[in-house]
C-alpha cells in the first residue's frame, strides 16, 4: 500500500520510491520459483530424484537477490535489453586453455588484483 500505521495509530506514507523491499521480493521469488520447479519435477524427466532434492535444498539454503528496475518503455526496448545477455557466450573459445581429467581450465581477468589475467580450473560439471 505504500505506507502503514505508526505506533500512534496514524497512517504514515512510505518514501516516494518505495514499492517492495528487495529482500521481500527475493524471498518470495525464491519460494515461488522453487515451488513450481518441484511441482513440475515429473515433466522435467530428471532421473535421479535424490540428486534433484539435493539441488532444491541447496537452492533454498542460499540467499537470492532479485534485482528490480522500472518497466521498459516498449517491447522493442525489452528485446534489445535481453539481447545483450541472451546472445553472449559464457566462456569464449579463446579463454579455454585445456580440458583434461574432467576439468576445464580457462583464463579470466581478476578485477580485484589490478586486472591481472589469471587461470582457473573447475570440474566440467561446474
Amino acid at each position: 500500500p505504500g505506507g502503514g500505521i505508526d505506533s500512534n495509530g496514524k497512517w504514515k506514507n512510505s518514501k516516494k520510491k518505495f514499492f517492495l523491499p528487495v529482500k521481500v521480493v527475493s524471498k518470495l521469488f525464491k519460494g515461488k520459483f522453487l515451488s513450481y520447479t518441484k511441482k513440475n519435477f515429473e515433466q522435467r524427466k530428471i532421473k535421479d530424484k535424490e540428486q534433484f532434492q539435493e539441488i532444491i535444498n541447496s537452492c533454498y539454503s542460499k540467499d537470492w537477490v532479485v534485482y528490480t528496475k522500472k518497466p521498459m518503455k516498449s517491447a522493442k526496448h525489452v528485446v534489445k535489453y535481453l539481447g545483450r545477455y541472451t546472445h553472449r557466450i559464457a566462456i569464449s573459445n579463446a579463454r579455454l586453455k585445456k580440458y583434461e581429467d574432467n576439468k576445464v581450465t580457462f583464463s579470466y581477468k581478476d578485477y580485484s588484483d589490478h586486472n591481472q589475467i589469471k587461470e582457473m580450473t573447475l570440474d566440467d560439471t561446474e
